[in-house]
């Protein structure tokens, strides 16, 4: 991208800007969503308890950033991930309005009776191919060690108000 466009700036003679979001700064916000085929006997509630913690703390390396506010806040400030304002409940199958930090929606596109279709959606989307290696790799590893059997020993307490405080480094 940034080849054509220096190459158009070149052609035109006038400066051509780029810019990358996950969020128009007046209260819409887009990402990156990302569907895996995993094992349907994994239970639903042990998904959703296993995949907050990790989902609320993947910013932390994944979160593409920004400086700005668009939700409760006057002043411009720096956030660790674009997305993270913008979500208001644990587990929904909504993706506009209520969005959840684990999306519900299981609409399978393989045989229904042995696979779910984990549609994650509180992902931001990043321009790193290490960030966006990171963020597929360690979803996958937190997968299967869920259809193996592992269980994680602890829950977040206030998965939506940590994700927030955690973009915002509090």
């Amino acid at each position: 991208v940034w080849e054509l466009a220096q190459a158009r700036m070149d052609t035109l003679r006038v400066p051509i800007s780029i810019y990358k979001n996950n969020s128009d700064f007046h209260g819409a916000s887009y990402g990156t969503h990302e569907c895996v085929l995993m094992e349907r006997d994994v239970p639903t509630d042990d998904l959703i308890s296993a995949l907050i913690p990790f989902l609320v703390t993947r910013q932390i390396y994944v979160g593409a950033g920004k400086v700005g506010v668009e939700v409760d806040r006057n002043e411009p400030i720096f956030q660790i991930s674009q997305r993270s304002d913008f979500f208001t409940c644990e587990a929904s199958v909504d993706t506009l309005h209520n969005r959840p930090i684990v999306n519900t929606r299981d609409e399978p596109h393989a045989k229904a009776s042995k696979y779910r279709r984990l549609h994650v959606i509180i992902g931001d989307a990043n321009m790193s191919e290490w960030a966006t290696a990171m963020k597929v790799g360690t979803l996958t590893v937190v997968l299967r060690l869920l259809e193996t059997g592992w269980r994680p020993g602890f829950q977040i307490m206030n998965p939506v108000s940590n994700l927030k405080a955690i973009s915002r480094d509090r």
